[in-house]
């Protein structure tokens, strides 16, 4: 078989095994196949195997999104049933939940986590995803509310929490920040604190929130 025939006999096999869920063998496939058609210069191929290669990793993500909502049930079920604290169980579900877009779902476990959680800092942090929340459901007003008294409880608990905690939560909080301005037209508000998030982050080498942070920074480029 000629080189351009076994590159497409690769893509079909590729996206055949990602519909069957076979993640693995599908990226294997798909990256031998794009490498052969970039070999051939065949450049729409090669466009074709990194669409394949873009569905792979959205299906992958679905999936993976569905293993972390069950074992979050699981713990929840499991803290109910053993009568255990479950603090930490909500803190994961509002996280999963906020990560797959369903925010309402994410807004009961933050609500539960917020009331049972005595710690002044550790409940900052949950109040700026719930600021968050409300911001990507429209009700601005109350995602400033709650990104300021979030903001107000992480200072409060700030001497008594470690590091790098409490500088992981100030910088998502800022960056939450940013975006909540960002949405209420306060650009110019906005662009200084998603700086300063990054700034802070960079200077305790925070790679994931850095990350972020250079990503949000990008909007104001």
């Amino acid at each position: 078989m000629e080189k351009c025939g076994v590159a497409g006999y690769l893509m079909e096999e590729g996206w055949k095994a990602r519909e069957s869920l076979d993640f693995a063998k599908s990226e294997f496939l798909l990256n031998e196949a794009k490498s052969l058609f970039e070999e051939l210069e065949d450049w729409h191929n090669v466009t074709e195997c990194l669409n394949h290669l873009a569905y792979l990793y959205k299906v992958k993500a679905f999936n993976d999104i569905k293993k972390a909502s069950d074992c979050v049930s699981n713990s929840l079920r499991l803290c109910a049933q053993k009568k255990k604290d479950n603090t930490l169980s909500l803190r994961a579900a509002s996280s999963i939940y906020k990560y797959a877009g369903e925010f309402e779902k994410a807004e009961k476990y933050l609500s539960e986590f917020i009331e049972s959680q005595k710690n002044p800092a550790a409940r900052g942090d949950m109040r700026g995803d719930l600021a968050y929340n409300y911001m990507r459901r429209g009700n601005l007003p109350k995602a400033k509310e709650e990104i300021e008294l979030a903001i107000k409880e992480l200072n409060e608990g700030w001497e008594k929490e470690r590091m790098p905690h409490k500088m992981i939560w100030k910088t998502k909080l800022l960056m939450f920040k940013s975006l909540i301005f960002y949405n209420d037209g306060k650009i110019k508000d906005a662009k200084i604190l998603a700086e300063q998030a990054l700034a802070l982050s960079k200077e305790h080498n925070l790679k994931m929130r850095t990350q972020e942070a250079q990503n949000l920074v990008t909007i104001f480029s």
